[in-house]
């Protein structure tokens, strides 16, 4: 689905044959504006969760919709302002591979447009780092004070306690790996414009279309009540009461833990 949000500028304009009512650089700048948006947005829903579990985990706080979408619009307020600082100065063109549109990284528009999206990924990956590991370390220490108290469940909340690290490391090392190597590969090209081949944009392609994909698996598997909604909607079962009269359980049992 991202793909065809991706492609669908020029597969229009192709389809409807009206390529005189579109100015050459037109498909490239909607297609970096997408691939700007769509890149930021998942890694800024990743951070967006770890607050929430954050502050329900560690503070027993249930973070209200309005504060929800108030993060989401300071985030995605950042990423178009990118889009539209890029915009003004002329700021994309197509990368080495051809795939995709994105920053410019030779002119002034390209180069002020990737650092500003640069504040909301890093900043949201700072977010992730920073709830996780607190996760990590109060929930096992929660469980083995737990399993003092309770020596016959012993096995049992020591499985817990590494099952709550195994999952905390596992968001943590997927952010890792689908965003540090990314964000290194630009900061070299912001040096050097140059470092820029194909092999190195290709690989680029690659770790941009596998934070899109894990990203969105990381959603899924932590916001278990978003496959809740969908089977409810598509069988009228449901194992978690959503809505304004949702218990507070209700909303922790929507996490994994």
């Amino acid at each position: 689905m991202s793909e065809g949000l991706l492609v669908f500028p020029s597969a229009l304009t192709d389809l409807l044959n009206l390529p005189q009512y579109n100015p050459a650089n037109l498909n490239c700048n909607v297609n970096a504006i997408l691939y700007t948006l769509l890149f930021g947005t998942e890694i800024n829903l990743v951070a967006l969760v770890a607050i929430e579990r954050y502050l329900l985990i560690i503070h027993d706080i249930v973070l209200k919709e309005r504060y929800y979408y108030l993060i989401l619009a300071g985030f995605f307020a950042i990423n178009i302002s990118s889009c539209m600082v890029s915009l003004h100065f002329d700021g994309f063109s197509l990368h080495p591979t051809g795939v995709y549109c994105l920053f410019n990284l030779n002119n002034f528009g390209g180069k002020l447009g990737i650092s500003i999206v640069a504040v909301s990924v890093l900043s949201a990956q700072v977010i992730i780092y920073y709830c996780y590991i607190r996760i990590m370390f109060t929930r096992r220490s929660a469980m083995l004070k737990i399993r003092d108290w309770c020596p016959s469940k012993y096995d049992e909340i020591t499985k817990q306690a590494n099952n709550t690290i195994f999952r905390a490391s596992l968001v943590i090392l997927t952010s890792t790996i689908t965003t540090i190597p990314y964000c290194i590969l630009t900061i070299i090209g912001l040096a050097n414009p140059s470092f820029f081949t194909i092999i190195v944009d290709f690989i680029m392609t690659i770790l941009i279309l596998l934070n899109i994909i894990m990203n969105t698996l990381l959603l899924l598997i932590m916001r278990a009540d978003i496959l809740e909604k969908l089977k409810y909607k598509l069988t009228g079962i449901s194992s978690i009461q959503f809505g304004p009269n949702a218990s507070g359980e209700d909303i922790r049992l929507s996490y994994m833990t």
